[in-house]
């Protein structure tokens, strides 16, 4: 089997968790997997407010960013869909 490729070296990563804290927790080991094939990356987390707490003291992430809790908003109009898609695009953006 021949040996994996190198990755192409990377500053800056977004990881866009799941929305449920086990969910969020299970997917810990693939942000130790990027720390590990980028050490030197800025690596954020994006989550729910609930997840927060459960990533912050994660050694393998720099940042934990959250979204907007959208509780009882179940239907929006579109433009207000691309309206906050827009504006976390730019949060994001911005680092």
């Amino acid at each position: 089997m021949p040996p994996l490729p190198t990755p192409p070296p990377c500053a800056r990563i977004l990881v866009v968790m799941p929305s449920w804290i086990g969910d969020a927790v299970m997917a810990t080991p693939t942000l130790r997997a990027l720390r590990a094939l980028y050490p030197h990356a800025h690596i954020t987390a994006l989550a729910r407010p609930v997840v927060k707490p459960i990533l912050s003291p994660c050694p393998w992430v720099n940042r934990v960013s959250t979204t907007q809790a959208r509780r009882h908003q179940v239907r929006r109009k579109a433009a207000d869909r691309s309206s906050n898609i827009l504006n976390l695009a730019r949060r994001v953006a911005r680092g």
